[in-house]
């Protein structure tokens, strides 16, 4: 997997994946989602006890919910879709982001906010000058994602119903119907 430079990231090791997929089937457990598609993300982030809210992702919109913003966010804002506030237990979501994109997004943010290693070490930072060394905040982002995934596509669901459909670009068409996701998360 390559990331935005094109190079070579870290994958997530076996026991890290092990513990992101087991808090994503916990939190599917406690929101009584397991088996349920497509997945019914705002159960799940009421269950995560979150709250969303579309916003203009400006700088000087982040600068007032982030005392003392790094540089480097200020330098990312024009990138991100969403973003998760927990002292506030808020995810924004961008305003410019499309609904096929939204159950993908609210996901990934519930995963930093529902996994403990993370939300405790972002409670620490959030509120700080401090940030987190770029190694760990792609490691987070890789799990957040992987999260994502665990929630939205249920473990192996995907790949079982993927392989009853013939190869070709139609496949992840249907499967956006059943998981409620855009067709690029299918793919």
């Amino acid at each position: 997997m390559g990331n935005e430079m094109g190079a070579l990231v870290d994958p997530i090791s076996p026991a890290d994946e092990a513990r992101v997929r087991k808090q994503a089937a916990r939190l599917l457990n406690e929101a009584d989602a397991a088996g349920c598609f497509p997945t019914p993300i705002d159960r799940i982030i009421e269950v995560a006890k979150l709250r969303v809210e579309r916003e203009a992702l400006k700088t000087n919109f982040l600068q007032k919910l982030y005392r003392g913003m790094a540089e480097s966010v200020k330098t990312a804002v024009s990138k991100v879709r969403a973003l998760l506030h927990l002292g506030e237990r808020l995810i924004l979501v961008a305003e410019d982001q499309p609904d096929a994109r939204l159950p993908w997004l609210k996901a990934h943010e519930a995963g930093h906010s529902y996994m403990p290693w993370q939300r405790d070490i972002y409670l620490i930072t959030e509120d700080c000058e401090q940030s987190l060394e770029p190694t760990v905040t792609e490691q987070f982002e890789r799990e957040a994602n992987l999260f994502a995934g665990e929630l939205l596509f249920q473990g192996e669901s995907l790949q079982k119903d993927a392989q009853d459909l013939a190869f070709g670009i139609m496949a992840p068409v249907e499967l956006k119907k059943r998981y409620g996701t855009s067709i690029y998360a299918c793919v």
